[in-house]
């Protein structure tokens, strides 16, 4: 597929993908709420900076339902469009080489905090009873963990998005691609790394969301049609489509 029809190729969001968090949440509130207090600490105390990062700012146009005064206001935004910073010009890059998920670093921090006050209170009162949520703590940091990855450099290499272990291999008509197509699905358990990578360098040409109301257990063969997902489908530039699902079951479906 030649560069120009592979851009022809690519497909706008569906206006239901507002966010790269579509299911929202309480943490995820929580950190916009932030971001209005940060922003107005910025444009009062901080306004050199601001001249800086606003000079440095790339794209012609706003498409968060916010200002955009520095990196920090992208985050949940960036599969939108619009303004960006390239990494030079971001003073928050370091975050990405942070070993835990630069796009959960809030709720790492809410979450395992609230554990931690619970555990040290409770270990001032009986240390014994501070074993559990000590341990809940630990397990909210082990969840988030983004270990490094070293991939293949080979021409045409397929890996694997995701850790954990292949549940089935077959041959779907996938409701994504459109055609027939090889289905591998992941099955992540509460130990894997819960961060899904695109397969091979690819473009995306088009993404897709699914919200069943019945969803069933991961482990599950029939959880990757019934429960939640998130498809992004990979044009490459040669013969190939890749499907990548994520949700509660993960997994990559490949046409020829």
């Amino acid at each position: 597929m030649a560069r120009e029809d592979l851009a022809a190729s690519i497909e706008p969001l569906p206006p239901e993908i507002k966010s790269i968090q579509p299911g929202g949440g309480v943490c995820m509130r929580i950190e916009l709420a932030w971001g209005h207090w940060r922003r107005w600490y910025l444009k009062t105390f901080r306004r050199r900076y601001l001249a800086d990062m606003l000079a440095k700012r790339e794209g012609t146009h706003n498409a968060c339902p916010h200002e955009v005064l520095d990196p920090r206001d992208l985050k949940f935004y960036r599969n939108q469009g619009g303004y960006s910073w390239s990494a030079a010009n971001d003073p928050f890059a370091w975050r990405d080489r942070l070993p835990f998920a630069r796009a959960g670093l809030a709720e790492l921090m809410i979450l395992s905090g609230a554990t931690m006050a619970v555990t040290v209170a409770l270990a001032i009162v009986y240390q014994p009873l501070a074993i559990g949520p000590g341990l809940v703590g630990l397990c909210i940091v082990w969840f988030f963990r983004n270990p490094r990855r070293i991939v293949p450099s080979e021409p045409g290499a397929v890996v694997s998005p995701a850790d954990g272990h292949i549940a089935c291999i077959e041959d779907v008509d996938d409701e994504f691609i459109g055609e027939p197509a090889v289905l591998v699905g992941i099955f992540l358990s509460i130990f894997d790394v819960h961060i899904n990578r695109s397969s091979m360098d690819a473009t995306v040409g088009r993404s897709a969301i699914s919200c069943p109301r019945c969803p069933v257990q991961a482990a599950r063969n029939k959880a990757r049609n019934m429960n939640h997902q998130d498809a992004k489908i990979f044009k490459v530039s040669f013969n190939f489509l890749l499907s990548l699902v994520t949700g509660y079951y993960p997994t990559v479906r490949a046409r020829y």
